[in-house]
């Protein structure tokens, strides 16, 4: 959405400031800084970057023929417009694209799979 459709927010290029923001992003989620593979520096270096381009990521509004979407600064989304059908899609005081944490312990078998009891206890990054 965001890199095809044109966007809105911040002072220089606004596309130029989230391409290169968006390359910083995706540049540190390689698969062993996500799981916490890496090594200290490479974790300590990350950590900075998402630092450095997190001002670049506060208040967008995105656009495409599709939908408009506008991301407040704690990257939350307050609001999805389907243009198409002319409606918001997000309730009146809602927020969407909050990031949902699940304990993985599971009862039996590998990892990966969140067995039934873990799902009561999900706690919203805000």
């Amino acid at each position: 959405m965001g890199h095809h459709g044109c966007c809105s927010g911040g002072a220089e290029g606004p596309r130029a400031a989230l391409e290169n923001a968006w390359r910083t992003v995706l540049l540190h989620q390689f698969h062993d800084i996500l799981p916490g593979s890496s090594i200290t520096w490479v974790h300590q270096e990350a950590e900075r970057e998402y630092a450095r381009v997190a001002p670049t990521l506060d208040g967008w509004v995105l656009t495409n023929r599709h939908v408009r979407v506008t991301i407040d600064p704690d990257g939350v989304f307050s609001s999805i417009y389907d243009r198409h059908a002319n409606r918001e899609v997000v309730p009146i005081g809602a927020r969407a694209n909050l990031l949902t944490l699940h304990r993985d312990t599971p009862t039996q078998g590998d990892a990966w799979d969140l067995d039934t009891p873990a799902r009561p206890n999900v706690r919203g990054s805000h």
